[in-house]
């Protein structure tokens, strides 16, 4: 497991989807911080460093990107045909993809708060507290981490050397599942007690003020948690059933 992690640590850093996930969130906070500079764009209650969406998209590019890089070098191949390779290869890209993702967390959160130093105004964190205190943040982190093992096991389920063909798979199951709640209106509720986004998702009360509705523990923090066991049994499933 260690020799594979440290396998996994020197192609991560040599995976230039991961350096672009990196370039694409220091790009989206220059650009909002360019922004909130000429006026044109302010933060307020509800926003948060975990909702962009372009951010959340570079999240998914990097854990994209480890699949795509794996099986485009042969690291892939070359890891499962070790002694008990496979369920080690799950394992350590499982720790990789969720050590990548929260990284480029911190380096959000980073970006934020140097923005509101150099910009007053431009720090989502600084705009809205609320969002931001601890459990907030680890719901939404575990979301974040969802969505990102998600798109790896796609990744490695679509045998695809290209990051573009898991995102088109991730973006065709996103809509799959928008057009079966649109369509079975009966089944919003099950989607909203199943579905790993309440960590992402606030509603607002206005009484007797402004503040955001109380966080629900167990969608937002249970629910990732089964996900993420769901994903990691699923991908070393589908490893020890395929061909490589």
């Amino acid at each position: 497991m260690r020799n594979q992690l440290r396998a996994g640590a020197y192609l991560l850093v040599r995976n230039p989807y991961v350096w672009a996930a990196l370039a694409l969130v220091v790009a989206r906070w220059a650009w909002c911080v360019v922004r909130v500079a000429q006026g044109g764009l302010s933060f307020g209650l509800q926003d948060s460093i975990l909702r962009d969406k372009l951010t959340l998209l570079a999240y998914l590019l990097s854990a994209a990107g480890i699949a795509a890089f794996d099986q485009r070098g042969g690291a892939l191949r070359g890891s499962c045909d070790a002694e008990r390779g496979r369920e080690r290869y799950t394992a350590s890209r499982f720790v990789l993809v969720a050590a990548t993702a929260v990284g480029l967390v911190a380096v959000t959160a980073l970006l934020d708060a140097l923005g509101g130093a150099i910009v007053p105004g431009a720090s989502r964190i600084a705009a809205s507290p609320q969002m931001h205190e601890p459990a907030r943040l680890v719901a939404g982190v575990l979301s974040v981490l969802v969505a990102c093992e998600l798109t790896f096991f796609l990744g490695t389920l679509a045998r695809t050397r290209g990051v573009l063909a898991t995102m088109g798979l991730l973006a065709v199951l996103f809509l799959a599942v928008a057009a079966v709640g649109a369509l079975l209106p009966g089944v919003d509720g099950l989607l909203d007690a199943v579905m790993p986004t309440a960590g992402l998702l606030t509603g607002v009360s206005f009484q007797p003020e402004a503040s955001l509705m109380p966080l629900d523990l167990v969608r937002a923090c249970l629910v990732p948690a089964v996900w993420l066991a769901a994903l990691f049994a699923l991908t070393r499933l589908l490893l020890a059933r395929r061909a490589v």
